[in-house]
């Protein structure tokens, strides 16, 4: 992220990848009611996890896709070397975030 700032390049990108943190506002109240002991069965827990999964798609997965169209729609416009780091960065957040996202289809 630093370096897309101070070099002025990819600055929407880095935005929308920002994005994700939306997501993880869902997460830790997720985590906070179970510490809470908050029933599974909770209307509180039903609509966070709801929330949760809906975020987790637009926010995660959406912005995944859209970053990595735009890595390959216009690769022409950073170097070789740059491209080659993003596209390893994307590989392991598209993995990451399906693990995750099966992780929490699983337990709720």
């Amino acid at each position: 992220f630093t370096y897309n700032i101070v070099a002025s390049r990819c600055v929407a990108y880095t935005v929308v990848a920002l994005l994700s943190e939306v997501n993880t506002i869902f997460l830790h109240s997720r985590k906070l009611l179970q510490m809470h002991k908050c029933p599974f069965d909770h209307w509180i827990y039903r609509l966070n996890a709801l929330l949760n999964l809906v975020t987790f798609v637009c926010c995660r997965f959406l912005c995944n896709a859209w970053i990595t169209y735009g890595m390959l729609a216009t690769r022409q416009r950073v170097s070789i070397f740059y491209f080659w780091i993003l596209a390893a960065a994307m590989f392991v957040m598209w993995v990451t975030n399906v693990m995750l996202f099966w992780r929490l289809v699983q337990s709720d």
